[in-house]
C-alpha cells in the first residue's frame, strides 16, 4: 500500500494534475466569488426597487387591508402576502410564514421597517406598519433561478476545459513514460529496446516501428529531441560493450598461440621442480584465456546461438554426478520429469557446474547437503540450488555477477576461480532468454535459481 501511494502522489502526471485540478478549483472559487459579488450589488438595488414598489401595494390595499383587494393584487403580482395584527391574521396562501427566519432576519433592511430575505429560492419581505405587519412572498427563485443558470453554464465548461486539459496532459506526456519503460528496459540489458519518437497512427496503417524511427514525423518538442537522445546514448553504449566484447574474444584468441608455443617450449626444459611450476602456470593462463575466450563468445554471438528442444531433469542430474561425493554433498529435492526448454545443452551443463562448483567451494565440509530443486513456473523453468554455507555480504552482492570479482581479495588458486564462472552463468542464461536470481544471508548460506524460459 505505501508503494502504490508512493507510486501515485510521486509522479509527474499526478503533480500536474493536481496542479490543473487546483488552478481549475481556484478559478471557479473566484468565479463565484465576483458571481457573488454582483449578485449583492444587484439585490441592494432590487431591494430598493422591491421596497418601494410593496410600499405603493400596501398604499393601495389600506391599513387595515382590504382582503379581496389584496388578494386580487396578490394574483395580478405575482406574489403572495400574509397580513397580522392583535385582532386578525390571514393570507393569500397558505404557505406564507408568519416571521422571517431568525438567522435571515437582517441580509436586507432597505429601509426602516423593512426586511428582505432569499429563503429556498423565495424572496421574503416584511413591512412593520402599525398596527400590524406585512409579509410578502415573491417567487419561485427571482435571484436564485436567474444567478443560478449562469452559474451551472459556468461550472459545465470549466469541467470540460479541465478535461480536455487533462486528456491533453495525458497525451503530451505519454513520451516520459516510454521513457521509463526505455530505461527499465536498458537497465535490465536490453540495449536492443528502442523509445518511439512519436505515437503511431493506426488510420494511416503505422506500425510501432514506424514510430520508433520517427517515419512521418510532423513535429518537434523537447520530449521527442530527449527521446531520440536516449536512443542514440542506447546505440552508443551497445557499440561500445560489442567492441569490448570483440576486443576481449580477439585479444583471446591472440593469446592462445603464444600459449601454445610458451607449452611446447616448456617440454624441452629439464624436467625438475622450475619445469612444474612454469607448465602449471601456464595452465592456469590457459584456463583463464579459455574463460576469458568463451565468456566474450556467448556475449558477441548471443542472437547466434544454436538450441533444441530438451527436457532438463536428465541434464540436471547428469551435472550433479560430478559434485555427489565432495562434501557436503549434493541432495535432489525435487526433478520432475516433462520440463522441456529450448537450450544449448553444453552451455546448460557449463552453468550447472559453475553453480555447484561454486555451492561446494563456500560450503563447509561439516555443513547441511546442498540442495537442488527444479520446478516449472511458467513461463519459466527454476533450477535452484542451494546452500548452507557463508552466505554473501550486502556490498558484495550488486557485484558478484561482473567479471572478475571475487568477494575474497585474495588470487590464490585454492581460493578458487578466476571471478568469471558467475558471469559466464549469467551470460549463457541471457542468451537463452532467461536469467539467474540470487538469495543469500551472511552466515546462513545462499540459493541460486537458474530461470530458463519453457519450449512452446
Amino acid at each position: 500500500m505505501a508503494r502504490i501511494t508512493h507510486r501515485l502522489f510521486g509522479s509527474v502526471f499526478t503533480k500536474l494534475l493536481a496542479v490543473i485540478l487546483l488552478t481549475g478549483l481556484g478559478i471557479q472559487m473566484a468565479v463565484g466569488a465576483f458571481f457573488w459579488y454582483f449578485r449583492s450589488e444587484a439585490g441592494r438595488e432590487y431591494s430598493q426597487t422591491l421596497a418601494h414598489y410593496l410600499t405603493l401595494v400596501v398604499s393601495e390595499i389600506g391599513n387595515p387591508p382590504d382582503f379581496d383587494k389584496a388578494s386580487a393584487l396578490a394574483e395580478a403580482g405575482a406574489f403572495h402576502l400574509r397580513y397580522t395584527d392583535p385582532e386578525r391574521s390571514w393570507s393569500t396562501a397558505e404557505n406564507v410564514p408568519l416571521v422571517l427566519p431568525e438567522r435571515r432576519r437582517a441580509a436586507w433592511r432597505p429601509q426602516p421597517g423593512v426586511a428582505a430575505v432569499f429563503l429556498r429560492g423565495r424572496v421574503l419581505v416584511e413591512f412593520q406598519q402599525a398596527p400590524g405587519k406585512f409579509i410578502f412572498e415573491i417567487g419561485p427563485g427571482w435571484a436564485d433561478l436567474e444567478l443560478a443558470r449562469p452559474v451551472i453554464l459556468l461550472l459545465v465548461l470549466v469541467s470540460f476545459i479541465l478535461a480536455g486539459a487533462y486528456f491533453s496532459l495525458r497525451r503530451i506526456l505519454k513520451p516520459i513514460a516510454w521513457l521509463k519503460q526505455g530505461i527499465l528496459e536498458v537497465g535490465h540489458g536490453n540495449l536492443d529496446h528502442r523509445v518511439p519518437l512519436r505515437r503511431p497512427d493506426p488510420a494511416q496503417g503505422e506500425r510501432l516501428e514506424d514510430a520508433i524511427r520517427g517515419k512521418h514525423l510532423r513535429r518537434s518538442d523537447e520530449l521527442r529531441e530527449l527521446a531520440l537522445a536516449f536512443n542514440e546514448m542506447t546505440d552508443r553504449i551497445r557499440e561500445m560493450l560489442h567492441a569490448r566484447e570483440r576486443l576481449m574474444l580477439d585479444l583471446s584468441h591472440e593469446l592462445r598461440s603464444p600459449l601454445t608455443r610458451l607449452k611446447v617450449a616448456i617440454e624441452f626444459l629439464p624436467d625438475d621442480p622450475a619445469r612444474d611450476s612454469i607448465r602449471q602456470d601456464v595452465a592456469e593462463m590457459e584456463a583463464l584465456t579459455a574463460a576469458i575466450l568463451e565468456n566474450a563468445r556467448i556475449r558477441y554471438q548471443q542472437g547466434e546461438l544454436q538450441r533444441e528442444p530438451m527436457e532438463l531433469g536428465p541434464l540436471v542430474q547428469d551435472a550433479l554426478r560430478e559434485f555427489e561425493n565432495q562434501p557436503p554433498g549434493v541432495r535432489t529435492v525435487a526433478m520432475p520429469s516433462g520440463i522441456v526448454c529450448r537450450i544449448h545443452p553444453e552451455l546448460i551443463r557449463t552453468v550447472m557446474r559453475n553453480l555447484l562448483a561454486n555451492a561446494v567451494r563456500h560450503s563447509p565440509a561439516g555443513s547441511r547437503p546442498i540442495e537442488l530443486h527444479l520446478e516449472k513456473r511458467p513461463p519459466f523453468a527454476v533450477v535452484r540450488i542451494t546452500d548452507h554455507g557463508v552466505g554473501i555480504a550486502l556490498e558484495d552482492r550488486p557485484r558478484i555477477f561482473d567479471p572478475f570479482f571475487r568477494a575474497d581479495p585474495s588470487r590464490s588458486r585454492l581460493s578458487g576461480g578466476y571471478g568469471l564462472g558467475l558471469s559466464l552463468c549469467q551470460t549463457i542464461a541471457e542468451a537463452h532468454e532467461g536469467k539467474i536470481e540470487v538469495r543469500s544471508e551472511p552466515g546462513c548460506g545462499s540459493a541460486f535459481s537458474l530461470f530458463l524460459p519453457l519450449a512452446t
